[in-house]
């Protein structure tokens, strides 16, 4: 029997051997902690590098205000226990990790997969910036994201507002739009106002035969 035995070369770059979670969960560390691995240039594990200390850091991007050193080593294998991303939504992030210089050694860096805030409840709606999912505001339609659409029979002035109104005569506001939208003849806030050649509290074509009878009797 022939036994082979492979030898680690000099280490040229880092490798996640497990990803980190791609969902922040109330803004507490990641569920799944990342496993970084120092591979040499075939793909081999690195386990005992000839070196007293190894320092990997691990820096969110884009926004990260300071790297992240927490791990233990097992077999070359760097295992961190206390990633945190305070992930605001409309983000998208990764974790660069980098070894701290070697002399004598290029190592490039590894990256991880985007992660996001967690994805909101069917109820709920996210504004962009915040770390926290909103509850739908009464008279909208959420769908777990950041947009808000008018429920049947009201009315929204602009996308700028979470505020939604119930128009007073319900059949002329239509649901499903970001902004208030109203049925055929209507228009106006509340969609209170009738379309131009169009008359009466039913906003009727102004050329409907009744209109023109109430016109000459009058």
């Amino acid at each position: 029997a022939i036994t082979l035995t492979v030898v680690a070369g000099v280490p040229v770059r880092l490798h996640l051997i497990q990803q980190p979670s791609t969902e922040v969960v109330d803004s507490d560390v990641l569920r799944t902690q990342p496993v970084v691995q120092l591979q040499d240039a075939a793909g081999n594990a690195v386990p005992n590098p000839t070196v007293v200390s190894l320092t990997v850091l691990a820096h969110v991007e884009p926004e990260g205000d300071d790297s992240i050193s927490f791990f233990n080593i097992d077999e070359g294998a760097f295992l961190y226990t206390d990633v945190l991303i305070i992930a605001k939504y409309g983000l998208a992030y990764n974790i660069r990790f980098t070894l701290a210089p070697v002399p004598g050694w290029t190592v490039a860096d590894a990256l991880s997969d985007t992660i996001r805030a967690k994805t909101c409840g069917q109820t709920e709606y996210f504004i962009i910036n915040d770390t926290a999912c909103q509850p739908c505001p009464e008279g909208a339609m959420c769908n777990s994201s950041s947009v808000l659409v008018t429920a049947e029979h009201h009315w929204r002035s602009s996308t700028n507002t979470p505020t939604f109104l119930r128009c007073i005569r319900d059949t002329r506001c239509l649901a499903g739009y970001e902004v208030g939208t109203c049925r055929e003849r209507f228009r106006g806030p509340l969609c209170k106002l009738c379309d131009p050649k169009h008359i009466g509290a039913g906003c009727q074509p102004c050329s409907n035969p009744l209109f023109s009878v109430l016109q000459l009797s009058g």
